[in-house]
Order: structure tokens, then C-alpha cells, then sequence
């Protein structure tokens, strides 16, 4: 399947990136979100889990040549991942990968360290919310990602802003019309984001019948007509 949306992709032009959730898979043992902690600190921390997500980017990157490289929420606390990047770009030099690739060491991982975390992970991420961009500095990136927020000051580092066309990502059966973005707002997004080096990461979710639903269609359609 990712092969064969890589060679359409491609054929009309276009670059083509692979999506993967690195720190959190739940075919692993994982418990439940609760709050911060939970989410970056609860992931699998087996030798086998770093082995099989390093595996998964391996394939991807040895099958298709990703121009991006998106990883989400964060990634194992592997020594490794310097030299996977250093093979992503020894097979595309032209790559790029995006800025999700946080590793958190495992003496937080316990009860007094992860209430220590979510307190600072709240103030991190209420200041990340008022000041994109400007909280810390990340260890791996060649751009930031932003969700929802377009307020990026303007300045040297690339960024992109990620939305679904409503208000989730992915395919939501509860999305009402008022929920949907529109083309006319779409537009306006790309024009307030170009010129502060952004751009827009605008999600397509399909249904379980794997159909793109009628309001996306319609946008992307829209979109399409210049």
C-alpha cells in the first residue's frame, strides 16, 4: 500500500514522506494516557521495541526513499538514532526529517520523576502555545512542526503547521459541518504561512471503507481548480 500511494504520488510531481509513530505502538504493552508522563514516559523501553522501530524506519527508507522522515510523539531512548539519520541521508541526501524525535532518559521514569515531569511538561507546553518555537532547543530536526498554531515568529528555521480539515486528525465520525474548514481558510493559512518560511501539513482522513469523505473531497477539489 505505501508503495503503491509513493509511485502516484510521485508520478504527479510531488514529494512524498512517511508517517511513524515511533515512541508509542500498542501491538506492545502500553498503558493507558493519563496525562504528560503517561504519554512520553509510559512507551515500551525493551531492547526489542528499540530494535523493531528502527527496523520499521529501515524499511521505509530502504524501500521507498522518503524525501521526509515524520516521526510523532517522541522516540526511544536509543543511542542508535544518530546513525539512523546519518543512513537516512547517506540514502537521501536531499532529506528531511521533522522535529518529533525526543528521547527522555529513564531515571525519569518512575513515580517521583514523572511528577516532576508533568508539572514541567505543562509549563512547556502552555509557553510552547504563547511562543511557538522558542521553548528549548531540540536535539534532531530540520524543521519544527506546530499543530493548530500558525503564531510562528519569523525568523531562520523552517516550520510546518499540521491540522486535520476539521478538528482531529484522521477520520472522525462526530464532525459536525460548523467543524470542517474551508477552502477560502485553507488558502488563507498557506498565504500567512509562507512568508514566515511555513508551510501546511493539511491531513486527509478516509473512512473504514477506506473512501476520503464527501467535506474533504470537496476541499481538495477546490484546492485543485487554480
Amino acid at each position: 500500500f505505501v508503495g503503491q500511494l509513493a509511485q502516484a504520488v510521485r508520478a504527479r510531481g510531488m514529494h512524498f514522506g512517511t508517517y511513524y509513530s515511533s515512541l508509542l505502538d500498542w501491538t506492545f504493552p502500553h498503558v493507558p494516557i493519563a496525562d504528560y508522563g503517561s504519554l512520553m514516559l509510559g512507551n515500551d523501553r525493551s531492547k526489542i521495541y528499540n530494535q523493531y522501530a528502527r527496523a520499521h524506519w529501515h524499511e521505509l527508507i530502504d524501500r521507498y526513499h522518503p524525501d521526509i522522515l515524520w516521526s510523532d510523539i517522541g522516540y526511544p531512548d536509543d543511542p542508535d538514532l544518530p546513525d539512523l539519520f546519518r543512513y537516512y541521508y547517506d540514502q537521501v541526501p536531499d532529506g528531511l526529517v521533522n522535529d518529533r524525535w525526543r528521547q527522555f532518559p529513564n531515571w525519569l521514569r518512575n513515580k517521583p520523576g514523572r511528577a516532576v515531569f508533568n508539572v514541567a511538561a505543562k509549563y512547556v507546553m502552555n509557553q510552547e502555545r504563547k511562543h511557538p518555537g522558542d521553548v528549548g532547543e531540540l536535539k534532531y530536526y530540520d524543521y519544527r512542526t506546530l499543530e493548530y498554531n500558525s503564531d510562528w515568529k519569523e525568523n531562520k528555521r523552517y516550520f510546518e503547521m499540521t491540522r486535520g480539515m476539521d478538528k482531529s486528525f484522521g477520520y472522525n465520525q462526530f464532525s459536525q459541518s460548523k467543524d470542517y474548514i474551508t477552502t477560502a481558510a485553507v488558502k488563507k493559512l498557506i498565504a500567512t504561512l509562507h512568508p514566515k518560511r511555513g508551510r501546511l501539513l493539511l491531513n486527509v482522513g478516509p473512512d473504514r471503507y477506506g473512501t476520503i469523505p464527501p467535506y474533504q473531497m470537496k476541499i481538495l477539489q477546490q484546492l485543485s481548480d487554480r
